[in-house]
This record gives C-alpha cells, structure tokens and sequence, in this order.
C-alpha cells in the first residue's frame, strides 16, 4: 500500500513547525517528509505535533542536491558523506518511526564521465547502506527533474537511478534504493 507524504517544508510557509504538521492533519495526510534532518530541535518539534495529531515523520532529507561537499557522486566526498548520514541518524534515535532517509546524487561533475561519477555514486551508495543498515535505517535515491528546477542534476529519471546505461542497477546496493 502506498503511503503519500507532505513535505512539510513547502506547506503553510508563515506557520511554526508545529502548528504546520497540524494543518497538515486537517488536510488527511498521515505522513510528512522534511528537510530539515540536521536539526534535531525541529524534528522533535515536528514528532510531538505529530503524535498530538496522529501524523508520523516518515523520511528526512540526508543531503541536498547542490551541497557538493557530501555529493555521493565525487569519490573524495565519501568521509563527508557518511559522518552526514551518521549525524542525521543520531538525531533520529529519539523518533523510531522514522526508518529512511533521502540521498540526492548531487550536481555532475566537470572533467568526470559519466560511468566514472556512477561508480563513485553506486559505490558510495553501498558503503552507506551498510553504515545506516545497522542502525535500522534506509536511504532512497531520488532523481530529481532536470528540465524545470534542478539542471545539472547527475540523476535526471528513475531509469538512470534504475542504472540502463551500463546495466548495473543502484538498488543492488545494501539498503540502499
């Protein structure tokens, strides 16, 4: 069964966290996303609403999509990336419902081919998903839409997260989707 979630972040803008995963209820959702992974004070915000109103924080935002620092996609950004995953994940402790996370691929790279940055990606991907696997947790890939707001993007469909060009699927990776 699908389970559709509000990204709290882009609804009722002028509210505090609390009173926006409120509204959300009213709306019938039963479920929220957030951006905000790395700020433990908000989540907490954002979990006791919601247990108030019977709406669970269901995925967090690991990285953003231009932070190059802890894009999976450069091979040197794989320490940044893991202690980024290991931080968000200790924040979630205090919110079990909370299993799975978000990682973007981050910006391709000039000078890099593209099979070079996928082995980057897919490697990364799987060294992480062993990391946050022990901890009981998840990450998903997500492609973004290159075309309207994120050029550049190195993960443009759910065909290339699905690895058509050269044959090897990202979701061969250890609890890594």
């Amino acid at each position: 069964m699908s389970k559709i979630d509000a990204l709290i972040d882009l609804f009722f803008k002028d509210l505090p966290w609390d009173q926006r995963v409120a509204r959300i209820a009213e709306c019938d959702y039963q479920y929220i996303e957030t951006w905000q992974g790395a700020d433990g004070a908000v989540l907490k915000q954002m979990g006791d609403a919601g247990k108030a109103c019977g709406v669970k924080l269901v995925s967090i935002v690991m990285n953003f999509a231009t932070a190059a620092e802890v894009a999976p996609i450069g091979k040197d950004n794989r320490q940044a990336l893991y202690r980024a995953n290991g931080s968000a994940i200790r924040i979630m402790r205090w919110r079990p419902a909370c299993k799975q996370g978000i990682v973007t691929a981050g910006q391709s790279i000039g000078g890099k081919n593209y099979q070079e940055q996928r082995r980057a990606l897919v490697e990364a991907l799987r060294a992480a998903g062993e990391l946050v696997a022990k901890k009981g947790f998840q990450l998903n890939l997500e492609p973004l839409n290159t075309e309207v707001d994120h050029p550049g993007y190195f993960l443009a469909s759910p065909q290339d997260g699905r690895g058509h060009r050269e044959g090897n699927r990202l979701g061969e990776c250890p609890a890594a989707v």
